[in-house]
């Protein structure tokens, strides 16, 4: 998809990068944990609260991913409002 947009209170978010090591230790594939946070980059037209820009930050098993490779290696998800736990508005 070139340029999907979430429908009713649905936000697309472009999920933190897994971190590749810890310290000086490079962690394996199956051993990074996805990170549970990321940037709104789409909101539908029923949501409330959250903004382009903003940070948020969801539970393990909230969202669905996108299929397509990005160049980043980011994964974006599509995740229901009620799924963000918490977020940090974008700076004005």
């Amino acid at each position: 998809m070139q340029n999907p947009q979430p429908l009713g209170a649905r936000v697309l978010v472009l999920q933190y990068k897994a971190p590749e090591k810890i310290g000086s230790v490079l962690l394996a594939v199956s051993a990074q944990e996805a990170p549970l946070e990321g940037d709104v980059v789409a909101v539908g037209p029923d949501c409330k609260a959250l903004k382009v820009g903003d940070v948020c930050a969801f539970t393990s098993y909230a969202g669905i991913p996108i299929p397509g490779e990005r160049a980043d290696g980011r994964v974006l998800l599509v995740i229901h409002e009620d799924e963000i736990l918490v977020y940090e508005p974008a700076a004005s």
